[in-house]
């Protein structure tokens, strides 16, 4: 008795210790990749953080490019499939010691070591006798080493040995592993060692050393280690698949039977069961299906009897028996996992769920399968259907009753789960409307005891209609030929009238077969067998329900206004499709078609420079336009006039206008005078709206403007025939940008990038207009520019257009007043301070074209210098700016409020545009092109990144300093927090800065040296050697100073730049630069950007 109750005792613990083993691996394991999950992996990462001994170096993480791309065009399914892939990849890569994670989505996490164990063959075969060592080698080879892992809490590898008979487990210390290590084995108990022991430790060494373990270890570097164990880990699996490739070609295929059992349990109802045979002449049971796929998996013997064992290098299995365990090996693993624990996947008999059987069978019909014989004889073999079940109904007449008599019904089983027929095992798949069918059929038969049913005449109406149709899905109805003569079958004609009276709208629905027509809601004459179309009447009858009609005895009616609105303009076009529509006049005049919807048509109008939009109304009466527009304002959806007629204001015409209303405050009369007015710079914007509605009409004027400010380019204005330059394509493409924009009377902003010739271009449009005007201008034009860039302005027109009088309007105040009432050139120039401090002076002159160079400086609106260029009278307006947006799109609409005052709305309403509308707005009006685009022929900047090692004082310093910062930032952080800490913290960081520079940049009494500077000098030394010339620009003007002092005190000649350098001084060094004297500058950060462009 106490020898059974320990054998229940050890089955229940074995039980709990499978169910903890599933349950732990459902919250450590990711079901989909089978590698550790997030969860895992933090408690490992943990671990290793806490333990000082941790042997882990490297933390990678790594993703897939691209994928949500993969799963959007080709589907989950697909991505699942390359997350898969990936986590085998990186399983087989990173294997062993590594620890290999889904860390979620497509990312992976590893956490690996940089050198592995000390373990090497000449120890293992030093360590093991002869015999035991042989033996672990040929285990070895054959690759009955399996599962192995690493216990880390434990410092243990754990590993599963396949024996002759018996799976056992290994126990190896990761620190000792030739003085700790176990096996279950019968042969470790006795001899404190075994094969086993010694098949793990080779396997080890393969995952350390190359996986053929001849050739002797090489010292490598940490990238071709990986690399090594990425190929010894393809090249093993390559091996084994040659291997049992070579070995196939004489193994012999084996026979294998199967047998469906379809069962029957209280509480499961009818489910199939699969049993397999497999034997060489003669089949043998399979005792566990599960335990065999794992032995073929592994290729392993399995022992069924005496007299037959399946052994891998004997025996083979066809191709198609192959599918088979190839689909059942993923179906076991599955339901072990996830499938339902009153069935045992490991045992004789595994059940097959409704998905398995649909897949499964069509793959069994085409092999040796048996169905319900307990014999285990191969005389009844199953078969898949790929036809509707031969089900029979039979249609009788009994006096004034009709028989339906289901004929063979009972001769079928029923599997409702598997949506399966059977009958003689040939399985009939039915789709899901079919198995509704058949389980109604099957549950009146055995509801009502007999397997007929009878019907009177009203009865036979519907039956003939709705339920024949539907027998004949699963089946044939057979018809009494006395019952078909009294059955008339016609294609239904429906028709509606529609009618208008007294503010309700009525309609009459009339169906018609042949020569019988009725109205569905009093029925047909019972005199006959009509067949009727169910599907279509039930289809009319919804339809007339959504359009929300009421019904009265044989009338429906509509008597709301939103509800007669959307009978007309959104459930007639659908109603027509499935039946014939009549209305009266009456009806149809509520009704407007689209042919007399309002049209917008815009224009130029050349004389006046002006959009020239126009309206037609014509068929709405001009004093209701008023009340129309406020109807499109208050977001209604349709508008009645007076005469009840309905008009659609949520269609692309009326969306439209109101759009336009709105955006221009356009008025009522100002729609009925048929007339708008608009400046041309808003035709882009006219153009988006337009583009949205079937009744604009575009004028050619209208075309042409368009197309001038969509493609600048196409307008071939010649270069002015005094320019001294050749310019570049791109040059003289914004050329003609600036002819189209200003032949429209527009503005705009060239915004190419810097060191492309925005200067040039410019030069060349002024000297273009000079030359047309007769080569002089009535007033001359203004170039507002930095002061530090006045004379490289005046050093450019004398080099590219010198038929020009250019002057730079700079000086003392004297000497600006006598200039600007003694000379007259073609071009001023002045700087933005000069045009704040000089303003009342040059607003006495209007000038014909105006240039705001660096033109970011009016970025703000508020500031004195936009107010005062605002106040500037020019009939053209043009800015350069390689930064027209710096951090707001507020700065563009301050950049535009100059050059093209009314572009954008009031600034209000400007914050509440969408980006993507302002971008469409300004397109025309801003050219931007970028070196890499343009100049294709310039070879690539070579950037070399240069580390300088601080001295040793320095460091001294910068770690002095770096605590004293430390120490301060942290009190602060804790007294104030840090939103009022973020200033400190930044001054901090910008003294490290200034360390690294050059500690004497605020230490006086600093009298060491910086390696940033010793460094610098070798490199100037280089440079010249090798005729280059340099430019050296620091962040800090403090720097350059000491910089100079040691250049200057090293016999160096260079020019100097910074804030303090004046605007002549500044042009002068350039053209000294340019001849080649002097090879390097030294200049200012924010200087290099403003002169040396």
């Amino acid at each position: 008795m106490l020898k059974n109750e320990s054998k229940v005792v050890y089955t229940k613990y074995c039980t709990l210790s499978r169910d903890k083993k599933k349950l732990d691996n459902i919250v450590h394991i990711d079901s989909l990749t089978r590698l550790n999950n997030r969860r895992s992996f933090d408690e490992i990462l943990m671990n290793e953080v806490k333990n000082e001994n941790a042997s882990f170096d490297y933390l990678v993480f790594i993703d897939i490019d691209n994928f949500k791309e993969i799963n959007d065009t080709l589907g989950h399914h697909q991505g699942d499939e390359m997350i898969k892939s990936t986590a085998v990849l990186l399983n087989s890569v990173f294997s062993g010691t590594h620890i290999v994670a889904r860390w979620g989505g497509d990312e992976f996490s590893v956490l690996f070591k940089g050198k592995e164990d000390d373990l090497t063959l000449e120890d293992v075969k030093a360590h093991f006798n002869p015999t035991f060592f042989k033996r672990g080698y040929d285990y070895y080879n054959n690759y009955r080493v399996h599962n192995l892992k690493r216990n880390r809490k434990l410092h243990l590898w754990e590993a599963n040995v396949s024996g002759s008979k018996y799976d056992y487990d290994v126990l190896i210390h990761t620190e000792h592993p030739f003085k700790d290590y176990s096996c279950d084995c019968p042969a470790f108990s006795d001899y404190g060692t075994c094969k086993h022991v010694a098949a793990v430790m080779l396997e080890l060494v393969g995952k350390f050393e190359d996986s053929s373990m001849k050739q002797p270890a090489k010292i490598m570097s940490q990238e071709a280690e990986w690399s090594q164990v990425f190929v010894n880990h393809l090249k093993a699996m390559r091996q084994k698949q040659i291997f049992q490739q070579a070995a196939s070609t004489n193994r012999m295929p084996l026979m294998v039977e199967y047998f469906v059992h379809i069962q029957h349990s209280y509480y499961n109802g009818l489910h199939l069961m699969l049993d397999v045979k497999i034997g060489e002449k003669r089949t043998y049971v399979v005792k566990s299906i599960d335990q065999l796929l794992k032995h073929i998996d592994r290729h392993d013997t399995l022992t069924f009897t005496s007299k037959f064992s399946y052994d891998p290098n004997k025996y083979t299995f066809t191709p198609e028996d192959e599918a088979v365990f190839t689909y059942l090996k993923t179906y076991i693993q599955e339901q072990q996992r996830f499938g339902d624990s009153r069935f045992d996947y490991e045992g004789r008999s595994i059940m097959l769920t409704a998905k398995a059987a649909r897949e499964l069978l069509p793959l069994l019909s085409e092999r040796t399968t048996v169905v319900n014989d307990t014999t285990y004889k191969p005389t009844k073999v199953l078969k898949v259907m790929d036809k509707k079940p031969p089900l029979k109904f039979e249609l009788s007449k009994k006096e004034e009753r009709y028989v339906l008599h289901f004929k063979n019904l009972e001769a079928y089983q029923f599997l409702e789960d598997y949506l399966y027929l059977n009958k003689d095992n040939k399985f009939y798949p039915l789709t899901e409307e079919q198995e509704r069918v058949v389980w109604t059929c099957y549950s009146l038969v055995q509801d009502s005891g007999g397997d007929r049913l009878y019907f009177n005449h009203e009865q036979m109406l519907d039956f003939l209609s709705d339920v024949a149709p539907e027998l004949e899905k699963t089946g044939e109805v057979i018809i009494d030929p006395a019952i078909k003569d009294e059955i008339e079958k016609h294609p239904l004609q429906a028709k509606l009238y529609v009618d208008y009276d007294n503010h309700l709208l009525t309609a009459k629905l009339e169906f018609q077969y042949g020569l019988t027509t009725f109205n569905p809601f009093l029925g047909p004459a019972e005199d006959k067998l009509l067949v009727t179309d169910s599907n279509k009447e039930q289809q009319i009858m919804y339809l007339l329900g959504q359009a929300q009609f009421v019904r009265d005895e044989d009338v429906l009616y509509l008597l709301e206004e939103a509800d007669q609105f959307a009978f007309f303009y959104q459930h007639l076009s659908i109603l027509s499709e499935h039946l014939d529509i009549f209305m009266t006049e009456k009806a149809k005049n509520l009704f407007l078609e689209e042919r007399h919807y309002p049209t917008m048509t815009s224009d130029v109008d050349h004389d006046n420079q002006l959009l020239d939009i126009a309206f037609d109304f014509s068929h709405i009466p001009s004093d209701e336009v008023g009340s129309v527009l406020t109807s499109m304002k208050e977001k209604k959806k349709f508008h009645r006039l007076r005469n009840g007629q309905f008009m659609p204001l949520d269609t692309d015409v009326f969306q439209t206008i109101n759009q336009f209303a709105e955006r221009f405050d356009v008025k009522a009369g100002d729609l009925t005078n048929e007339h708008v007015h608009l400046p041309l710079y808003h035709s882009m914007e006219v153009d988006d709206m337009m583009s949205e509605s079937n009744q604009a009409i575009y004028k050619q004027a209208f075309k042409r403007l368009l197309r001038d400010l969509k493609q600048p380019e196409t307008r071939e204005v010649p270069l002015p025939e005094t320019i001294e330059a050749n310019l570049r394509d791109y040059q003289v493409d914004g050329f003609q940008w600036f002819n189209t924009l200003a032949h429209y009377g527009f503005g705009g902003v060239l915004a190419d990038d810097m060191g492309l010739g925005k200067t040039l271009q410019a030069i060349c449009y002024i000297l273009k207009l000079w030359e047309e005007k007769d080569q002089s201008f009535q007033s001359p034009a203004l170039i507002v520019a930095p002061a530090s860039l006045i004379f490289n302005w005046e050093r450019e027109f004398k080099k590219f257009a010198a038929k020009l009088t250019v002057k730079v309007f700079y000086g003392t105040k004297d000497e600006r007043e006598l200039m600007w009432q003694t000379e007259s050139p073609d071009v001023w120039i002045t700087s933005y301070p000069m045009v704040r401090q000089e303003i009342d002076v040059l607003k006495q002159q209007a000038y014909p074209i105006l240039f705001l160079d660096e033109a970011q400086a009016i970025k703000n609106n508020q500031t004195k210098i936009a107010k005062v260029i605002r106040s500037l009278k020019s009939g053209k307006c043009f800015a350069l700016s390689g930064t027209p947006i710096e951090n707001s799109l507020d700065e563009l609409w301050s950049l535009f409020h100059v050059l093209m005052p009314g572009l954008f709305p009031a600034k209000k309403d400007f914050k509440k545009l969408a980006p993507e509308k302002i971008a469409r707005i300004v397109r025309p009006f801003i050219l931007r092109r970028v070196k890499q685009d343009v100049l294709t022929e310039l070879p690539d900047r070579v950037d070399s990144l240069q580390y300088s090692e601080l001295t040793d004082d320095q460091k001294k310093v910068y770690l002095a300093y770096l605590s004293k910062i430390q120490e301060e930032a942290a009190a602060q952080l804790k007294t104030e927090g840090f939103q009022q800490s973020r200033m400190k913290i930044l001054a901090g960081l910008t003294r490290l800065r200034q360390i690294c520079c050059h500690p004497g940049l605020f230490l006086d009494n600093y009298e060491g040296e910086s390696g940033k500077l010793l460094q610098l000098l070798d490199l100037i030394e280089t440079g010249l050697a090798n005729n280059h010339r340099l430019l050296i620009f620091s962040k800090f003007s403090s720097m350059l100073k000491v910089m100079a002092e040691k250049l200057t005190g090293a016999g160096y000649d260079f020019f100097y730049l910074d804030g303090q350098t004046k605007s002549q001084a500044r042009v002068d060094m350039l053209n000294v630069l340019m001849k080649g004297r002097n090879q390097f500058f030294l200049s200012h950060l924010k200087q290099v950007a403003l002169d040396l462009i």
